[in-house]
């Protein structure tokens, strides 16, 4: 404001006679009042705007990248062969895959899913589990279960389960123990079986002089007789037993192994007779017949009974049972002993492994190569008798590694 009487508004400064000049910092006095703040106000509404719809932009495109990799990350989960399982605090399924409800690690109930029964205690271990679980038994299924917990926020804790089967991979590695197994047994029946056969031949040579020196003494000589026929017979079953054990070819006979059992048990009834164990044979009125190698047979049950014998207390009972389970013949040795403790079954048939102080760890070994020899399965169980349970199974069909009588070129 100047004393000529001129003025000036805010926002200009004098000229000449009071025109207005523009500035930086100024601006005309028209140009303000309500129109100028609503337009203002509607330019930086509109910046506003602008901004929200670039950041809704932006937050609608992470959230569709988010949604892509979420039905990417769940396509994969779905495909994955092992089960996932996510589990909450009550131990219920709150998500899960597609091999997770095929393998039965997950089931339908009526309010839901629920967790295979073996699942739960693997959930409140919280940590990976050793040793592979069989939620069907011994038979069935295996499989290894990893669990990690993971924290929800505020949902709560879970559990992650990652159950994946390794039925094949167990069964390829018992493959692998078994043919070492065999290696070492095959290596140790040969020096077992060198070591045999020159005292049976030195035994077989003088008993045939023997037999010639009692030419005028026929009841001695009919014993120096019996011992030459026992020795041979001895020496044939070495020689045998290391052909099977080797795993050279085997032929199979048809055979009743009803007759076979009962010989057996008749050559050791007098050692079960001395020990006052009763032994007994449970077997169907007809013959049970399978192709199978007598004489490594005969060798195999006479292992599996004279052991039960062996374990046996007095006046207890060895019962041996022949039987048809569908297309395999099954014979079975129970006895009243000790049995096996079931963490010592996976090593049972291994050679030189016993759980007795006095045991060699060969019978069962030679069992077993006879079993697999014709196709067929050995196995240890617990006894109805309160001891241990062997069941041998050999295909009536023959089928498996042995050659049939005639099919030999």
């Amino acid at each position: 404001m100047r004393g000529d009487g001129a003025r000036y508004r805010l926002g200009t400064r004098p000229g000449r006679r009071g025109a207005p000049v523009s500035g930086p910092a100024f601006a005309p006095c028209a140009t303000a009042g309500p129109d100028a703040g609503r337009l203002l106000l509607e330019r930086q509404v509109e910046r506003l705007a602008g901004e929200v719809a670039e950041a809704t932009r932006r937050l609608a495109r992470a959230l569709e990248d988010k949604d892509r990799l979420g039905r990417i990350l769940n396509s994969v989960i779905e495909t994955l062969e092992a089960g996932v399982i996510l589990v909450g605090d009550g131990g219920r399924p709150l998500a899960h895959n597609a091999a997770a409800r095929s393998m039965g690690a997950v089931h339908p109930a009526a309010d839901g899913w629920r967790l295979a029964g073996c699942l739960p205690a693997a959930c409140a271990q919280g940590r990976v589990e050793g040793r592979p679980l069989r939620p069907a038994g011994d038979d069935g299924p295996a499989w290894l279960v990893r669990s990690t917990p993971v924290d929800l926020g505020p949902e709560g804790r879970a559990v992650v389960l990652l159950v994946s089967d390794v039925t094949e991979t167990l069964a390829l590695e018992e493959r692998a123990h078994r043919r070492s197994r065999l290696e070492n047994l095959g290596r140790a029946v040969a020096e077992i079986a060198h070591q045999i056969r020159n005292p049976l031949g030195g035994i077989e040579l003088f008993a045939s002089m023997l037999i010639d020196d009692l030419a005028d003494r026929p009841r001695e000589r009919e014993i120096a007789e019996q011992i030459l026929v026992t020795v041979r017979s001895l020496s044939g079953t070495v020689t045998h037993l290391l052909g099977t054990v080797r795993g050279g070819r085997t032929v199979l006979r048809a055979s009743d192994l009803v007759a076979l059992v009962e010989e057996v048990v008749a050559s050791v009834r007098p050692i079960a007779e001395a020990r006052t164990v009763q032994l007994e044979v449970a077997a169907p009125a007809g013959p049970v017949t399978a192709p199978v190698d007598g004489e490594a047979l005969r060798q195999a049950v006479l292992n599996l009974v004279a052991n039960a014998l062996d374990v046996s207390p007095p006046e207890a009972v060895v019962r041996v049972t022949v039987g048809r389970a569908g297309e395999t013949a099954v014979i079975t040795v129970d006895d009243a002993g000790p049995g096996v403790p079931e963490r010592d079954r996976p090593r049972i048939f291994e050679p030189f492994w016993s759980t007795r102080p006095d045991g060699t760890g060969l019978g069962l070994a030679v069992v077993e190569r006879v079993a697999l020899a014709h196709g067929g399965s050995v196995r240890v169980g617990r006894s109805p008798l309160g001891g241990a349970r062997f069941e041998l199974a050999v295909p009536v069909d023959g089928a498996g590694r042995a050659d049939r009588e005639g099919d030999e070129a």
